[in-house]
């Protein structure tokens, strides 16, 4: 895939993420016991979401554009983390897809650290996720 299309693709993916992980954080600071600590993260990966699409926009040469992308919030935050484990490592993978096929030294070096954002996104996710099953077993 071209960096254009590659581009495209990853701002179609973080404009849902944007959305998803801020009506999530509302569901879940709500929903479950101690959901605030979880509402946090999930703002704070809403935020950082939206700072990527920023490095894409500057790596595109201007603004990009997105469609506005509506991904289901379920009521499960065990269904919730699965999704975004699968999602973050699709975008980590479209990252080092973009990051290889990039020539400019500048544009790699920026999407360096939303790759690093990205992974720690997945290792955050993974760990609620052990957490979370490691919670069921004891029941």
């Amino acid at each position: 895939m071209d960096p254009k299309q590659l581009i495209q693709q990853l701002v179609n993916e973080e404009t849902g993420d944007i959305s998803l992980y801020a009506r999530e954080a509302e569901l879940f600071s709500r929903k479950i016991v101690d959901g605030r600590r979880i509402a946090e993260t999930f703002s704070r990966f809403s935020a950082e979401e939206a700072s990527h699409l920023r490095v894409l926009a500057a790596i595109a040469g201007g603004e990009v554009r997105a469609g506005r992308r509506e991904i289901g919030v379920g009521s499960s935050l065990t269904l919730a983390l699965k999704v975004h484990e699968e999602r973050e490592a699709e975008s980590l993978r479209l990252y080092n897809d973009l990051a290889a096929s990039l020539e400019d030294p500048a544009h790699k070096i920026m999407l360096k650290g939303v790759i690093d954002q990205e992974k720690s996104h997945l290792e955050t996710i993974r760990k609620y996720l052990k957490a979370l099953r490691a919670s069921k077993r004891e029941e």
